[in-house]
């Protein structure tokens, strides 16, 4: 008997060179230098200017002259580590930088981010050490007991190194899984850059845009949504639509009544209530019927659910806003996987709702 084969496997190779440099990239909250380089290198390879503001959100700006004023935004940090001490022992203690479960830390590799980087890896105490009455090894570990260990001989000889406040990140990587499925560190949110920058450049050829667009790589999302706020007062859009991945809903350990039910391969998911704008909502549904692109509802009458749009429909007096999302599973994790078809369909959805306008 044949074996079954898995439909639509891609290879890393396979994979859009540019959302590969992006997954490549370091850039945690605060320290997105070079994920924002890349994102602004590529737009201006395309022949889409951009440019930088004072805290490093990123703004790549087509049709000028045209009107309404739309924000496509997307956050380009991630979450990671800082550096907090460096014991006796010669490891590495931590601060977190966003939100992470440290029980997510153990055992993973990551990148210190001095010049050059340094390699280490989170460890715990093996399971062989342990007393049979003892049921320490349960117990979820504080972040604070966490350590990084960069093979370092001495105390001294790592302080020479590696600064107080250093970033730290989970080691960078993209894998393909089954089902054009990838699994990425920091897929939250550089899939939402990267479909921010895939619709201005199909926007950029588009002979039915009337409207002026603004596509930001914005910072800082993971520690306040700052960067959102910061380019919506810059900017003042009309409209702008925030663009980020939410919980797909679609693992034995989640509860469909409880968090509803947005899975992958189904399309991109849209939010209903709290910061998105009935207008927009409306909007984007009816783009996406016209377009005939499959869409998800996701309930969200919350305006602190930690999405930019909650940072941005409040600035300027109030931003007709909507949020266009990406289903993620593993979030704040290093292994999140999307499935591309998904990402996709974002793309679509912005593309249609630009030109209907």
């Amino acid at each position: 008997m044949s074996k079954a084969k898995t439909k639509n496997t891609l290879t890393p190779h396979e994979v859009s060179p540019f959302l590969r440099d992006l997954m490549l990239a370091m850039g945690p909250s605060g320290f997105e230098d070079s994920a924002a380089a890349c994102w602004r290198r590529h737009l201006e390879e395309q022949g889409i200017p951009t440019q930088a503001d004072t805290y490093g959100n990123s703004i790549a700006t087509i049709n000028p002259n045209g009107s309404p004023s739309v924000m496509l935004l997307a956050h380009v940090d991630t979450v990671g580590l800082m550096v907090k001490h460096i014991d006796d022992s010669a490891l590495i203690c931590v601060a977190e930088i966003g939100g992470l479960d440290p029980l997510a830390l153990i055992g993973q590799h990551v990148l210190v981010m001095t010049n050059p980087s340094l390699h280490g890896v989170i460890g715990r105490r093996p399971t062989h050490l342990e007393d049979e009455d003892e049921d320490d090894h349960d117990k979820i570990p504080k972040l604070y007991e966490l350590r990084v260990d960069v093979g370092a001989m001495s105390k001294e000889e790592l302080e020479k190194i590696v600064p107080i406040g250093t970033p730290i990140v989970f080691q960078p990587r993209l894998d393909c899984l089954a089902n054009n499925r990838i699994c990425a560190p920091g897929l939250d949110d550089r899939i939402g850059t990267w479909c921010v920058a895939e619709a201005i450049k199909r926007l950029a050829k588009s002979d039915k845009l009337k409207a002026k667009i603004y596509a930001v790589a914005s910072v800082q999302e993971e520690i306040g949504l700052h960067g959102a706020h910061m380019a919506s007062e810059q900017l003042r859009p009309h409209l702008a639509l925030g663009v980020d991945v939410t919980f797909a809903i679609d693992t034995p350990d989640l509860e469909k009544d409880r968090y509803g039910g947005i899975v992958l391969g189904k399309g991109a998911a849209i939010g209903i209530g709290g910061s998105s704008h009935p207008t927009i909502v409306r909007g984007l549904q009816h783009a996406a019927t016209d377009a005939r692109i499959t869409i998800q509802t996701e309930a969200s009458p919350s305006s602190n659910g930690g999405y930019e749009a909650d940072a941005i429909f409040r600035t300027c007096g109030g931003i007709l806003s909507g949020l266009v999302m990406v289903p993620l599973r593993y979030m704040h994790t290093p292994v999140e996987v999307i499935q591309l078809d998904d990402a996709l369909a974002a793309i679509d959805l912005m593309v249609a709702w630009c030109e209907g306008l």
